[in-house]
């Protein structure tokens, strides 16, 4: 697996026109999900939809909200 930095935008799946300002983003190949900050989020309209509960490298339990988003780099 690998690690790298790229430049993305979050775009809104139900409203695509509603579109985050670019972030960089390090890109982890093995992972499955992304975080972004919230503030990002709700300026593009993305809601929590449900919770997940995360177990980091030392054993702690952390939960999350999880929200949808459609990310875009390089105009893909």
């Amino acid at each position: 697996m690998s690690m790298f930095k790229i430049s993305i935008v979050a775009c809104n799946p139900k409203r695509e026109e509603l579109v985050s300002p670019a972030v960089e983003a390090l890109v982890d190949t093995g992972s499955e999900l992304t975080w972004l900050p919230r503030e990002i989020l709700t300026q593009i309209g993305i809601t929590p939809r449900r919770n997940k509960l995360f177990v980091t490298a030392d054993g702690t339990r952390v939960e999350r909200p999880i929200g949808y988003a459609m990310l875009k780099s390089e105009n893909f």
